[in-house]
């Protein structure tokens, strides 16, 4: 069991609420915002830059060993990125029994699927920043996969990211007991979007850039073929691949800060062509 520490993420406040619709009530607040509900906590983070660009991340698997929660990430590129910050923290990294993720999908006790895109537009009609990027690695590329398609024009970058949960690793017959214990898997798979290929196989409106490490075999057979059968060819989607080291790594910070930076500069309009032998984003 995690021990929940706030601290770290209290310098510019900390908001709490009853209820979502509390949370929704007033304009979104800087600093770190916890909403509870059903004995559960949900937290979020808003840093206000006043730019045009807000860029919404998702925190990766949280490993076992880690013995904090909440964790959010983003907060160092955002601020070199000149971007506003939304920040989720998983709702299943807490709790008596906290597991590593759950794909920003929520719980039986904190329906992320409704009150995350809630959140979202609540930055955007309070907030300054009215243009989405949303960003992630791995089961937060899922998330930033999953949410950026409620807003059509927005943006989205993903490293090395889960496309189908029900694919390798298989981690759901596991962590699904946890977080929704009175669900079945066949429940789950009818409730929740667990399969984005199928979903991606048609254009949702947003712009997608999507970098996969060649050398991380799970994740290329398992997810990044499947994704790239079912979206390759349209405009609204950017394949970058290469070789960034054995196994599931993060590829270098220059890999994924100069396609950044370019959407950033270039929102809304998103456009960002990437040269192969230069290996950036122009």
């Amino acid at each position: 069991m995690r021990t929940r520490n706030t601290e770290k993420y209290s310098e510019l406040g900390h908001s709490t609420f009853e209820s979502i619709d509390e949370a929704l009530a007033e304009p979104i607040q800087d600093g770190l915002n916890t909403v509870h509900m059903n004995g559960r906590e949900f937290d979020y983070f808003y840093r206000d830059r006043g730019e045009p660009v807000t860029i919404v991340t998702f925190s990766a698997a949280m490993p076992q060993s880690m013995p904090e929660y909440p964790i959010f990430s983003g907060r160092e590129l955002t601020a070199e990125l000149k971007a506003n910050w939304l920040a989720f923290s998983d709702a299943a990294n807490g709790g008596e029994n906290s597991l590593p993720t759950f794909w920003h999908l929520g719980t039986e006790k904190v329906n992320a699927l409704e009150i995350i895109p809630k959140i979202i537009e609540h930055a955007v009609t309070s907030g300054v920043g009215c243009h989405l990027l949303f960003f992630g690695s791995s089961a937060g590329g899922f998330a930033a996969l999953n949410y950026s398609r409620f807003f059509p024009g927005s943006a989205v970058l993903v490293l090395n990211p889960r496309v189908n949960i029900l694919n390798e690793p298989k981690r759901l017959p596991k962590y699904a007991p946890v977080a929704y214990p009175n669900a079945t898997l066949q429940e789950l798979n009818e409730a929740l979007p667990l399969n984005l290929s199928k979903i991606y196989s048609q254009a949702q409106g947003n712009y997608i850039v999507y970098l996969q490490n060649l050398q991380d075999p799970n994740y290329s057979r398992h997810h990044y073929a499947h994704f790239k059968k079912a979206a390759d060819g349209r405009d609204d989607v950017q394949f970058v691949i290469d070789n960034w080291g054995k196994g599931h790594v993060t590829p270098p910070r220059c890999a994924y800060m100069k396609p950044l930076q370019s959407l950033v500069d270039s929102a809304p309009n998103w456009s960002s062509t990437y040269n192969k032998y230069d290996g950036y984003f122009l």
